[in-house]
């Protein structure tokens, strides 16, 4: 369908006809107005509207094959849009429903507001670029999810199952861009990227990934993070979070950093401009933690620990390993409070000014 405006309901196209003949309706300017049959090149049993000088208000539509939307202002839905191929609906304003479909969904909103208020569901890859507000439900994906744009971006869930058709042959992964981001849920099969950029603010909730994590903004906050593999979070100001669980090396950077537990396979590597407080880090190998401020917590692991502040240190630190390299060096340049701490080899310290050791 060509037209200024479409309204439409029901639309069904089932695959069953020959693949040589289309029908359509146009009132567009290069084509006579109304409906006509042509013979066509074989291309699937597909939907196709343009609304060319206005909106496209399609309330269901059910595509064998392809499902193709494309709108000069407003692209809305009450009901469910569905394909057995792919799903692209463009406009400068989308408004949605839900979308299921066989291969890829692909969204892209002008200027506009982006919401959808049901699950988008690809059995392939999921892309949206916006410059408006994002607003989604959840997003369910074969392979890949990728958010470019929207400030805004609001998602309750977003999961890449691993289980469509990996093109880029590169895993089934999650990533997220934007000024500001917040996502209730993220579960990725391969690995998950979220960057807010001009020093926006990412908040996670509850984010699990088979492979790597990099989580970049302002600020950032998080409930927890599970990782089969490593990653890091970087943050201009703060860094604020529940726990994190890596199979490899995390490395987190900030002003200030403030988590409640952190445990990986691997080593900790902490860049704190100002405070840092971990208040219980497990860590198979080395643990570095650096900060600009007053740096507090319980710091045990299986290699080296190495403990450095320009201001005070409060902590317990447990090095593991054996007399070759299970060393705990504790630098501040003021005072230094440790408690309950030990090394199997080495046990050293540089305080700017008093040093106290209780327990270990």
């Amino acid at each position: 369908v060509d037209a200024r405006a479409i309204t439409a309901s029901g639309l069904v196209t089932t695959g069953t006809g020959p693949d040589t003949r289309r029908l359509f309706y146009n009132t567009g300017p290069f084509a006579p107005a109304g409906f006509a049959v042509t013979t066509t090149a074989p291309n699937g049993s597909n939907i196709d509207l343009a609304a060319w000088a206005g909106g496209a208000a399609v309330n269901s539509a059910n595509a064998s094959g392809n499902l193709t939307i494309v709108a000069s202002t407003a692209a809305t839905s009450t009901g469910a849009l569905q394909s057995g191929g792919a799903t692209s609906v463009m406009a400068n304003v989308l408004t949605l429903t839900s979308i299921t479909a066989g291969t890829d969904i692909v969204l892209g909103a002008g200027s506009g507001s982006t919401s959808a208020t049901g699950a988008l569901i690809a059995g392939n890859d999921i892309n949206i670029v916006a410059s408006g507000a994002i607003d989604l439900f959840e997003l369910h994906a074969g392979d890949d999810i990728q958010v470019d744009g929207g400030n805004p971006l609001t998602i309750g869930g977003a999961y890449s199952r691993g289980t469509g058709v990996d093109d880029e042959g590169d895993g089934s992964n999650i990533m997220l861009t934007s000024e500001d981001i917040n996502i209730a849920r993220v579960e990725a099969d391969n690995d998950f990227i979220a960057i807010a950029s001009s020093g926006g603010i990412v908040d996670l909730g509850d984010a699990t990934m088979g492979g790597d994590f990099a989580v970049a903004g302002g600020s950032i906050m998080f409930d927890s993070i599970v990782a089969g593999s490593g990653g890091g979070l970087y943050a201009v100001d703060a860094i604020d979070g529940g726990s994190i669980d890596a199979g490899g090396s995390i490395t987190v950077e900030a002003a200030n950093v403030a988590i409640g537990a952190v445990s990986g396979d691997a080593g900790l590597l902490v860049l704190g401009g100002n405070t840092v407080a971990i208040n219980q880090a497990d860590i198979a190998g080395n643990i570095a933690i650096t900060a600009g401020g007053n740096l507090t917590g319980t710091y045990a692991a299986g290699g080296n620990i190495s403990l450095t502040s320009d201001a005070n240190i409060n902590a317990s630190a447990t090095a593991g390993g054996t007399t070759a390299d299970g060393n705990l060096y504790v630098d501040a340049g003021g005072n230094v409070i440790l408690a309950n701490s030990t090394a199997p080899r080495m046990f050293g310290g540089n305080p700017g000014g008093s040093a106290g050791v209780t327990g270990g």
